[in-house]
């Protein structure tokens, strides 16, 4: 999946709760579509976790954030879902979120707590879309082991809802290719034997 790297910043906060104007983030919106369009999949190295549906059809509302700094002017009462997320190990996951049957949504997570009274607080990463509406990604974020996280699912606008499939992946560095000690010796001799072979065909041109 395209990797376009989300900072996760696991600082638990309380930040200010300004509104952005519905045009506002209706334009930010179509620029962030717009920007991703026809980006591929890329390989990485991952295993999932867990995978969990739900659905947020006659859900609670709550005005959602605008990422994770400033409160929506869209999604003033959109129905939410929330999943509780703890992990064994350490490490960095990424989260992606498929709203079944393409509707728009838009997911939040959230570490120590989550309170659809003060929706920017704890929030430490979010996404609306990810190449196209009807899936969310957060592609980056570190967890940490026996920490209690919240994962928001709600609709961009008031009027989207629908089920959802939520996948938690581990994420894992590219092994760094290395050489046992035999190996190396083995390359070394290649090399020696490589050195002496030049030298006696120097040494046989230069009687010729």
């Amino acid at each position: 999946k395209a990797l376009s790297c989300i900072a996760a910043v696991l600082a638990v906060s309380t930040v200010s709760a300004a509104q952005i104007s519905a045009a506002d983030e209706r334009a930010a919106k179509a620029q962030a579509l717009a920007a991703m369009a026809g980006q591929g999949n890329a390989s990485r190295n991952s295993a999932v976790i867990g995978t969990f549906t739900g659905t947020t059809v006659g859900a609670p509302v709550y005005n959602r954030g605008s990422g994770c700094t400033s409160l929506s002017g869209v999604g003033t009462a959109t129905p939410y879902h929330v999943q509780p997320i703890t992990v064994s190990t350490t490490g960095t996951y990424s989260i992606l979120s498929v709203q079944n049957g393409g509707w728009d949504g838009y997911i939040h997570l959230y570490q120590g707590s989550f309170n659809p009274g003060s929706p920017l607080t704890n929030c430490i990463a979010s996404n609306d879309d990810f190449i196209d509406i009807g899936q969310s990604l957060i592609p980056v974020v570190t967890l940490t082991a026996g920490d209690s996280y919240f994962l928001v699912t709600s609709g961009f606008e008031n009027t989207d809802s629908g089920t959802f499939t939520t996948t938690l992946e581990a994420l894992f560095q590219a092994p760094v290719p290395t050489m046992s000690a035999t190996n190396l010796g083995l390359m070394a001799f290649g090399v020696l034997l490589l050195g002496v072979y030049v030298q006696r065909r120097t040494a046989a041109s230069s009687r010729r």
